[in-house]
């Protein structure tokens, strides 16, 4: 990976046995659930169930070889501080733009 790469291609292949086909596909699937969790978190009416979509989306995140957005997942699973969750959603959806566009170049 290189230092502005949001997504680590190796452990990714690793992850799908070195299917490139495979890893577009399951990066893509990411992409989608990974945005539905961001917004489920946006909307998330207590703490343990915005601890519940954050600790997901780190584990979505790692087996994509997405490691700043598993990051801030991981932060934002620790996070009690309800008036930093919106920063928190808007350096996630950041994120996960960035793997967006590296994913739009492969």
């Amino acid at each position: 990976m290189t230092e502005s790469s949001p997504v680590e291609w190796s452990e990714l292949m690793a992850h799908t046995a070195g299917d490139e086909a495979l890893a577009r596909e399951l990066l893509a699937l990411f992409l989608n659930s990974a945005r539905r969790y961001i917004d489920d978190m946006a909307a998330a009416p207590d703490g343990e169930t915005w601890r519940r979509l954050a600790h997901t989306l780190k584990g979505a995140a790692l087996s994509v070889g997405a490691p700043r957005l598993a990051a801030l997942a991981l932060a934002a699973e620790r996070l009690d501080d309800r008036g930093s969750r919106d920063r928190t959603v808007q350096n996630l959806r950041v994120a996960l733009d960035a793997v967006r566009r590296y994913a739009n170049g492969i």
